[in-house]
């Protein structure tokens, strides 16, 4: 399964590149095409990890590259994802594990995403922008999240039974 898991999130990581190259979105200019690609791998893959420690290292690789590569800064992303981890560690603590929850968990981690960054930009008057624009980008992500966290959790699946993956643990 880390195999699989290191696996998607290269996938994920290189996809957010192309697509965010391809449609060439700010945030003036939003696509429907826009999502934070690696964050919803996160959401699907998280509960085939029992062991956390090896899951928030692939978190920490990622996070650090995704940082530096997309979005200019070196851990906010990062810190972020860890928050999100958390938060979805309790989530699918209370909740099953099946194609609704997992969307809904994405759409949350998605929303939790962009509310921290821009909070983060508008305290430290990094990059500020207004809550209208917040709105317009959490309304664009919306199809993205939810149509690329349902195509990876089919292939997750598909995968981890054919190969029979089994969860990750110690």
């Amino acid at each position: 399964m880390i195999i699989l898991s290191v696996f998607v999130f290269l996938i994920s990581f290189l996809f957010q590149g192309l697509i965010s190259n391809i449609h060439n979105y700010t945030i003036i200019h939003l696509s429907i095409f826009s999502a934070i690609y690696l964050l919803l791998a996160l959401v699907v893959l998280q509960p085939y990890f029992e062991n956390d420690k090896k899951f928030i290292i692939m978190l920490l690789v990622f996070g650090i590259l995704f940082d530096i590569t997309y979005t200019n800064t070196f851990v906010l992303s990062t810190c972020i994802f860890i928050i999100i981890f958390y938060l979805n560690k309790f989530l699918n603590f209370i909740f099953p594990y099946n194609l609704f929850t997992v969307n809904m968990f994405a759409l949350i981690s998605m929303i939790v995403y962009h509310v921290i960054t821009f909070i983060f930009l508008t305290v430290f008057k990094f990059d500020s922008y207004g809550f209208l624009t917040l709105l317009k980008i959490i309304m664009s992500n919306i199809i993205m999240t939810i149509t690329y966290t349902t195509i990876v959790y089919y292939i997750v699946i598909f995968i981890s039974k054919k190969f029979n993956l089994k969860v990750v643990k110690d």
